[in-house]
């Protein structure tokens, strides 16, 4: 099948020129991409067919593809940005749409977690296949747990993505700030700096901060990174030995 076609009002999709990419990169492989979030529902139609088998470390269960949840909802917007296939009308929604999504659920139905559930679903992806991981998620601080299972993803070729924050502050964040992370920043249709995004020179770059998921903006550096992940997801789909 052909490129899906970019809707007129996707200006994210437009700025990071991603219509161009797929001219290169739509035979190459479906990259695996790693949601580590609130986990990703099955159930929504831009995600059909779209997940593999996934975990769920808050129940302490493996999840099924087809029967995937997310209680809190956040975790299956990111993945949609990342890898939601094109609608009837055949309209793009995620950036790597023939990309696989591994959800790793560590966050509760409040969107809440812990280091440990974290640093356990950061590992389980990258033993699973993961080439990229995406981390829209802001720790209270830096985490030796997950800071030492970004180091056990990246010695496995891991490509660990990271949101900065939400809060105006120049402050570097966990995980985004940890070595190797690729830290991102929110950024609007002019490319300028959203005014809620945290910022500084520890970030590794910005991207557009809002993206359209069931017919709604979502906004924030979570976004972003799913963003990026997908834009990565591709390079690695047209080039599968780039490091």
């Amino acid at each position: 099948a052909g490129a899906p076609v970019v809707p007129s009002g996707a200006w994210g999709l437009a700025v990071g020129q991603v219509g161009e990419s797929w001219a290169v990169a739509a035979n190459g492989q479906a990259v695996r991409v790693a949601v580590v979030d609130s986990g990703v529902r099955a159930s929504d139609p831009e995600l059909s067919g779209a997940l593999a088998p996934g975990y769920d470390f808050v129940a302490g269960a493996a999840v099924d593809a087809q029967a995937a949840a997310d209680p809190f909802g956040h975790g299956s917007a990111v993945a949609e940005v990342i890898g939601g296939r094109p609608g009837p009308t055949g309209e793009a929604v995620g950036i790597c749409w023939w990309c696989t999504i591994i959800p790793v659920r560590v966050l509760d139905a409040s969107g809440s977690g812990n280091g440990d559930a974290i640093a356990a679903g950061i590992r389980w992806a990258a033993d699973s296949g993961a080439r990229v991981i995406n981390l829209s998620v802001v720790l209270n601080g830096s985490i030796p747990a997950v800071a030492d299972a970004i180091v056990y993803a990246e010695s496995h070729d891991v490509l660990v993505v990271a949101a900065a924050g939400n809060d105006a502050s120049d402050t570097p964040s966990y995980p985004a700030s940890y070595p190797g992370v690729v830290a991102v920043a929110a950024v609007d249709n002019t490319r300028s700096l959203y005014a809620w995004s945290r910022r500084g020179a520890w970030i590794t770059l910005g991207a557009p901060g809002c993206s359209a998921v069931n017919g709604a903006d979502f906004c924030g550096t979570s976004a972003a990174a799913a963003f990026v992940s997908g834009v990565a997801a591709l390079a690695f789909a047209a080039k599968p030995s780039a490091s």
